[in-house]
C-alpha cells in the first residue's frame, strides 16, 4: 500500500483552496461547516457546527475555525497571526476555537492556546 502525503505548497497562496480542503474534512467528520465571510484580516473563518446526540439530550456546538496557510513560505504560525480569539468566538457565540495550519504553530502561540 502506497502512502501518499499531502503537498501544502501545491495550494493557492491566498488560502482559499486550503480553507475549501478544511471545509470537506469537516464535512465528512460529520460537521456542518460554513463560511462566516471576510473579516478584519482580509480572510474568511469557517463555522462548524456539531450535533452532540446522547442517550438522554441533544446538544449543539459551535467552532470557529482559523485556517493559516504558510505552506509555501515556511513561516510559522506566530501570535500576531491569531488575534481577538474570545471576541472573535463571543460575535458569533461560538464554544470553541480550531486553529488549522498548513505549517506549524510557534513555539508562543503555544503557550497562548494553552
Amino acid at each position: 500500500m502506497e502512502i501518499e502525503l499531502l503537498d501544502f505548497t501545491e495550494l493557492s497562496t491566498d488560502g482559499s483552496k486550503f480553507e475549501q480542503l478544511i471545509r470537506e474534512l469537516l464535512l465528512k467528520a460529520g460537521l456542518r461547516p460554513s463560511w462566516t465571510g471576510v473579516g478584519a484580516d482580509s480572510g474568511r473563518d469557517l463555522i462548524a457546527e456539531e450535533e452532540i446526540i446522547g442517550p438522554l439530550t441533544r446538544a449543539r456546538a459551535l467552532w470557529l475555525v482559523d485556517c493559516k496557510h504558510y505552506a509555501r513560505s515556511g513561516k510559522s504560525v506566530g501570535v500576531g497571526d491569531v488575534v481577538d480569539i474570545f471576541d472573535r468566538c463571543a460575535r458569533i457565540s461560538a464554544s470553541g476555537f480550531l486553529l488549522v495550519t498548513s505549517t506549524q504553530p510557534s513555539a508562543e502561540l503555544m503557550r497562548k492556546l494553552d
